[in-house]
């Protein structure tokens, strides 16, 4: 592998596009994806059950990103009120 940031930054891109390209697949059109490059069952396991749960729920990958914000206490006097509001519940 170059180091270059030249190369870096045609990594870079390529890791772009290949994101963009994924996007644009639905979790069903991926597994067969999958299973056309790996073999029927065979290899990325992990993938393969998020897929599926996704399938099984109706959900779009749009979906699967999404991630609650949790607020965390940023300050040590902060962090020690909140396990102790979790500790007392």
């Amino acid at each position: 592998m170059k180091r270059g940031s030249a190369h870096r930054a045609i990594r870079r891109e390529d890791a772009e596009e290949r994101r963009k390209e994924r996007q644009k697949r639905t979790p069903q059109e991926q597994l067969t994806l999958l299973d056309s490059k790996l073999g029927e069952g065979q290899g990325a396991v992990k993938e393969r059950q998020r897929l599926t749960k996704m399938i099984v729920t109706k959900g779009t990958q749009e979906d699967s990103h999404v991630s609650k914000k949790i607020e965390k206490p940023k300050t040590r006097s902060g962090r020690r009120a909140e396990r102790m509001k979790r500790k007392n519940k």
